[in-house]
């Protein structure tokens, strides 16, 4: 049988008991969504090998010679977050365990040794979270930029007095503290979230209103509304455009993607180091 196959014979009912039924296939592809349409699972027949094989493909490339490689199967989550559905960096993700996301097989027995360990990976731990954080997922259409057309300086002001933290000064001081408020503020389940996000707009305003002073204090710049999302113009963004740095900022939108994926996904969002790398000056 060939990869296809095996998936249509085994993966499908497999995954099927589990809510995930086949949205898509192609002799490469094979998509799996969950009823709600929010999260998807890809097997994805690939001639790369990701940097978790490189061991097993050095030792099967001296076992096998000049024989061909066998199959390689990659494993992809997305979920519904943001704007629209977001492919999730696998090697981010944290559950206190390895997470598999690709195997070698040599025929059937090994192909379904290795899809009872993704099943088991899949069901247990990535679906039931990416499921609750699509249920909880604030989308940038629900993001509070209204509440920073006016004055977001004096919000800034505002924030930067209640937590104690500096305006100005040394930027990876700043950017310490600013992760320090964050997991302060951030609901540390992702039960309710939607809920505290809509309860609290006023201190997210504030929140992502005192990053974009600090960076304007570091580099120079201003507060202006920014290009519509393609495809989303409705949503009117505001941000900081920065002196020396040719692209805006929208720091709202590398809060609510902090808001969304935290804990379990930490470098994303404030924690991205395309975020981070604008304090450092």
């Amino acid at each position: 049988m060939n990869t296809t196959q095996l998936i249509q014979k085994y993966a499908v009912p497999e995954f099927a008991k589990k809510g995930y039924t086949l949205s898509y296939s192609d002799s490469v592809c094979q998509v799996f969504r969950n009823k709600s349409q929010t999260v998807s699972i890809s097997l994805v027949k690939s001639n790369r090998y990701p940097t978790e094989l490189m061991n097993e493909y050095l030792s099967l490339a001296k076992e096998l010679s000049n024989q061909r490689m066998p199959p390689v199967l990659t494993i992809k989550y997305g979920v519904v977050a943001m704007l629209q559905e977001m492919s999730i960096p696998i090697e981010l993700l944290s559950f206190g365990q390895p997470i598999i996301s690709a195997f070698f097989y040599r025929g059937k027995q090994d192909f379904l040794l290795n899809l009872d360990r993704i099943t088991k990976q899949t069901f247990d731990d990535i679906c039931p979270y990416l499921e609750e954080l699509a249920s909880q997922a604030i989308l940038m259409s629900d993001a509070p930029y209204h509440l920073l057309l006016n004055n977001p300086q004096k919000r800034a002001l505002h924030f930067a007095k209640k937590y104690n933290i500096p305006l100005s000064g040394d930027g990876e001081e700043i950017y310490c503290s600013i992760k320090n408020v964050f997991e302060k503020i951030l609901p540390l389940k992702l039960e309710g979230r939607k809920n505290i996000f809509k309860a609290q707009n006023a201190l997210i305003a504030d929140f992502v209103a005192y990053c974009g002073e600090t960076l304007i204090n570091l580099h120079g710049g201003r507060w202006e509304v920014q290009e519509p999302f393609p495809q989303f113009r409705h949503i009117q963004r505001y941000g900081v455009t920065l002196s020396d740095i040719e692209l805006d900022n929208d720091i709202m939108w590398y809060f609510i993607e902090s808001w969304n994926f935290s804990p379990h996904i930490r470098s994303m969002g404030i924690y991205d180091q395309s975020f981070h790398s604008l304090f450092n000056t």
